[in-house]
């Protein structure tokens, strides 16, 4: 073994030019879809936070069809789901009102969406990430309202101003209640600045002239929605709908799901031109040594270890391949590591719920995924040049110039 590494490195030496254009191709194919995953996996993170901290929690329970008749009507007793989920490993949990509502200022109209909260409880939520003109909400009794900046320079509304907001109540009766502006936040996506204003629950349902709530969000620790903890939810309140955030956003879901596709097309293509690549190189060395390897078989080398010389030559070069690629892969990620402006296209972000910066997101398995499959095409690749050379006839191949 000892004289088949030696004589392996001996003739990868004497290739340098050419096994080094391969290491350098090995390189770039491995630190690009390193670096590529890191991108689109940046992405599906985006997406995912995006949906569950624009209100939607890893998953909410509402009245059934909620979404299709948002009003108080559908509200419910919250304190038996916020004791329940107490008792479950969840990271924060949230009831509120949220009703859709007309704002009238002094000189506009608008139409958004009334969120009665708990400040305290809203650390699962984008709002708690706000920065805000003026003054949060204290407590779930404030009366005032906070809202968004791109909604307030619509209305022409300013902190401490005054506002009417007309919704309906549990009777489906319209009511106008006046408001003052406590604060104005600023969101990374407009589209939530104009769509939410948010005011205290108990306060709110104290107009609303109800003890209920329309929605208990709830946030987990993992990244992903843990399907066992729904259904223990579901079997606890069948009368309840538990909607996870795919259900709730079935266009970012459908992306998500997209990007990982994309993320195994990635690894499959550009890995695979790896194979032609090897085997290309492997085969040309081959040719340029059948006398080498005639003479090997005239002396009395077994096939085996002619075998094994030709394998021990491929897997050396991918080896050193995959270390710089995943040096550069490594490399090109630090060097990203405060993302890529998309600001120049913050309307299309932000139709989808993405962030205007772009930050790369590391998952170790896809990285682990990329060697393995890097690792396994080598040695395949390896396998025709190996048996190519095995099956030389030793007295054809010294007569060979």
């Amino acid at each position: 073994m000892k004289l088949i590494i030696q004589l392996s490195f001996r003739n990868l030496w004497r290739q340098r030019r050419r096994n080094g254009l391969l290491v350098l191709a090995i390189l770039i194919a491995v630190g690009g879809v390193i670096t590529l995953n890191a991108l689109n996996r940046g992405v599906q993170y985006d997406l995912r936070v995006a949906v569950i901290e624009n209100l939607a929690g890893h998953f909410k329970v509402t009245q059934p069809n909620f979404g299709d008749n948002p009003s108080m009507a559908m509200g419910f007793e919250p304190s038996n789901v916020l004791e329940f989920l107490g008792d479950l490993e969840v990271l924060g949990r949230a009831a509120r009102i949220a009703v859709p509502t007309v704002i009238l200022s002094e000189r506009e109209t608008r139409g958004a969406t009334l969120v009665g909260v708990n400040p305290l409880d809203e650390s699962i939520s984008f709002y708690a990430g706000t920065v805000v003109e003026g003054e949060r909400l204290q407590e779930s009794t404030d009366g005032r309202v906070v809202i968004g900046r791109e909604l307030a320079t619509q209305l022409g509304a300013t902190v401490g101003r005054r506002l009417v907001l007309i919704t309906q109540g549990e009777d489906q009766v319209a009511r106008e209640f006046g408001y003052r502006v406590a604060g104005i936040y600023d969101s990374e996506k407009n589209s939530l600045e104009r769509q939410f204003v948010f005011t205290g629950l108990d306060a709110l349902g104290k107009r609303l002239e109800t003890s209920k709530v329309t929605e208990v969000a709830v946030r987990l620790s993992t990244d992903d929605v843990a399907p066992e903890l729904i259904d223990q939810v579901k079997e606890k309140f069948p009368s309840l709908d538990v909607l996870s955030w795919r259900e709730q956003n079935q266009v970012s879901a459908f992306m998500f799901d997209m990007l990982e596709v994309a993320i195994s097309i990635y690894i499959i293509v550009v890995l695979s031109t790896l194979v032609f690549g090897i085997t290309n190189t492997m085969i040309t060395a081959i040719m340029e040594r059948t006398r080498e390897f005639g003479l090997f078989r005239a002396v009395g080398m077994r096939p085996n270890l002619i075998l094994l010389q030709v394998l021990t030559e491929s897997i050396t070069i991918v080896t050193i391949g995959l270390l710089v690629g995943l040096a550069f892969g490594a490399a090109l990620i630090f060097w990203l590591r405060d993302g890529i402006d998309l600001s120049a296209y913050a309307s299309t972000t932000d139709a989808f719920g993405m962030s205007s910066i772009l930050r790369p997101h590391v998952v170790v398995q896809d990285i682990v995924t990329t060697v393995v499959v890097s690792f396994v095409l080598a040695v395949v690749a390896s396998i025709y040049p190996a048996r190519r050379a095995v099956k030389l006839n030793p007295l054809e191949a010294l007569t060979r110039t």
